[in-house]
């Protein structure tokens, strides 16, 4: 499988690559920016779809609107997030039609419905 990307705009992983089994993924995106007496933690979810292009083995990425959201907390609960940018996961159809019925920003920071579907949530986010 080849992923079409003539101008070389990406960098790093394509999902497309390392998810050739699947006509899509979801990608979690935590940064974390600190200041003296809180930090802020910004999170944001993007599905992203994957199409061949008339049967060439040639797959391209669709990505959809991102959700997100952004918090001030204090300082003490900075080990609890930490800047692991983007983590990607994947899920049944089933899942994903339900997953994307309830997704809204509040729940970006729910830790316990974001663990109910990514495998490893509170390792991945070291989340207590």
């Amino acid at each position: 499988m080849m992923v079409f990307d003539s101008q070389q705009i990406s960098e790093g992983l394509y999902p497309e690559e390392v998810f050739p089994d699947y006509n899509f993924v979801y990608r979690f995106h935590q940064c974390v920016n600190q200041s003296d007496t809180f930090f802020d933690v910004y999170r944001s979810l993007k599905r992203i779809s994957f199409e061949e292009i008339n049967n060439t083995g040639v797959r391209v990425s669709r990505s959809g609107n991102s959700t997100i959201n952004m918090q001030e907390l204090a300082l003490q609960q900075i080990a609890k997030f930490p800047d692991c940018r983007d983590q990607y996961f994947v899920l049944s159809d089933f899942d994903d039609e339900q997953f994307m019925r309830e997704l809204n920003e509040e729940r970006l920071f729910n830790h316990e419905w974001l663990s109910s579907y990514i495998k490893d949530y509170y390792t991945i986010f070291n989340i207590d």
